[in-house]
């Protein structure tokens, strides 16, 4: 069963990469370094992503674990840096729960390098994601979401993280 699931992340990472290689050469005009290199999206959806990071954020913070999992979709994955794999909403949350129990206090900051679109229903946005501790170092790792409309809203589908060389 795990090398099942190794395969399909493979291939859903693979997948993604396939589709950022495909982007078409024409590069956009320079932006602030502040703000996401944004690909084949609209200003509506992008504003709603914006939206969704920081109540992603504000929710984190809060150390509220039912309402950072309800950004997730039911059969979502998070993936850690470790390459440990969190399958389904429920699990999501127990973990987020636990990290909260562990690491009170810790404040998420997320800072988004880049989203592109896919399709109206799918789009990817990468990033870098700082957790400090409450007394504690600071972490910071890349992450790469996915996310997915469903009934008109975005949910997370896949989340993945790795370790940051910034």
């Amino acid at each position: 069963m795990k090398s099942r699931i190794t395969l399909l992340l493979t291939l859903n990472l693979t997948l993604a990469a396939i589709a950022f290689a495909a982007e078409p050469s024409a590069t956009p005009s320079p932006q602030p370094t502040s703000s996401p290199q944004v690909a084949n999206g609209s200003s509506a959806e992008i504003q709603s992503i914006t939206q969704l990071d920081k109540d992603y954020e504000a929710a984190y913070n809060r150390g509220d674990a039912n309402a950072v999992a309800a950004f997730y979709t039911n059969d979502a994955e998070y993936v850690d840096e470790g390459g440990n794999v969190v399958s389904g909403r429920h699990d999501i949350e127990k973990l987020l729960a636990e990290e909260f129990t562990t690491k009170p206090g810790a404040k998420l900051e997320i800072d988004v390098k880049r989203v592109r679109l896919l399709s109206p229903d799918v789009l990817v946005e990468e990033g870098i994601a700082t957790i400090a501790a409450h007394g504690g170092p600071q972490g910071a790792s890349r992450y790469v979401a996915v996310y997915i409309k469903r009934a008109g809203n975005w949910k997370i589908s896949q989340l993945t993280q790795t370790v940051s060389r910034e």
